[in-house]
């Protein structure tokens, strides 16, 4: 079994980081304006499928699907965060 460079490694993880910024700022969205409900969980499903259905040349198009599908994931897992605050904030 081949192991990655270093680079390629830190790339990997690097991808992994922005997509959590962006599912983070999706649950923040979702805080502010209240925009996470059922359609953006289709919405997520469906672009995690586009995502799956690209060839893997096409890497711009692919990390564009990644972070889209991260902020419809953090809206949709924004009410449970809500949920969260509120109670924390109450006496």
């Amino acid at each position: 079994m081949r192991s990655l460079p270093s680079s390629m490694l830190n790339l990997v993880y690097l991808t992994l980081c922005c997509a959590r910024v962006a599912s983070a700022f999706g649950a923040y969205l979702h805080v502010l304006w209240n925009i996470g409900d059922n359609l953006t969980t289709i919405g997520c499903v469906v672009t995690m499928i586009w995502l799956l259905s690209c060839p893997s040349y096409e890497h711009q198009k692919r990390l564009s699907l990644l972070f889209v599908s991260a902020v419809l994931e953090g809206a949709s897992v924004g009410p449970l965060i809500k949920v969260a605050i509120d109670v924390g904030h109450s006496p």
